[in-house]
């Protein structure tokens, strides 16, 4: 039972075999998607992300804001895993600090001053502090490729340790780098980069 329904009425048993038949981008996944609609989406939109959820829903978050078309704002905090993100979330303080006036002013038509902060604001790593943008990716990042190389880089201890440079000369040893997910992700440092360096949006 799923809220006192019964779970084998109206086919509902049906959805996880439906989503393991459909693993890939079809029509099917595509007519239960919201994300080819989300240019449709004009209502205000506050979208909080974490990067210790850089695994799972970080992507969203970004390719969410950036296609949204009505008045929106970014955060990503610092939280550095799930469960400090789960810990964050369930802060009252949090909730009075940042989605309190969201709702206040949204939904409630109070004249307040949430919408004069930054359209993004993200915690930079490293840093250990917040920046503001104008716009996500920040207007002014750069955009840079860097290349999976299977040279270790050593600073870890796992099956998916790696390194990351920035020539494809330098990256042919990638093709003997055998790389297993796992809840942390794939684990890279690129010790051939003596540039400080900051990731903003997705990496392909």
């Amino acid at each position: 039972m799923a809220d006192g329904l019964p779970m084998t009425e109206h086919g509902r048993d049906r959805v996880i075999y439906d989503m393991y038949a459909h693993p890939l981008d079809d029509d099917w996944q595509r007519r239960r998607s919201p994300f080819w609609e989300l240019d449709k989406i004009d209502i205000p939109v506050l979208s909080i992300g974490a990067w210790g959820k850089a695994a799972l829903h970080l992507r969203g978050n970004f390719m969410g804001y950036e296609r949204v078309s009505g008045p929106k704002q970014l955060l990503v905090t610092g939280a550095a895993s799930f469960a400090e993100t789960q810990r964050l979330f369930a802060d009252a303080d949090f909730h009075r600090e940042e989605l309190l006036p969201w709702y206040d002013r949204h939904l409630k038509g109070v004249d307040n001053a949430v919408m004069g902060r930054p359209a993004v604001r993200f915690f930079v790593q490293g840093e250990d502090k917040v920046r503001e943008a104008a716009d996500w990716p920040p207007p002014d990042a750069t955009p840079v490729a860097f290349y999976l190389s299977g040279e270790k880089c050593g600073h870890i201890q796992s099956l998916n340790d790696g390194s990351l440079v920035e020539t494809r000369r330098a990256a042919t040893a990638a093709r003997h780098l055998g790389v297993i997910p796992t809840p942390s992700g794939w684990r890279a440092s690129p010790p051939s980069i003596a540039r400080a360096c900051s990731t903003t949006s997705r990496a392909w």
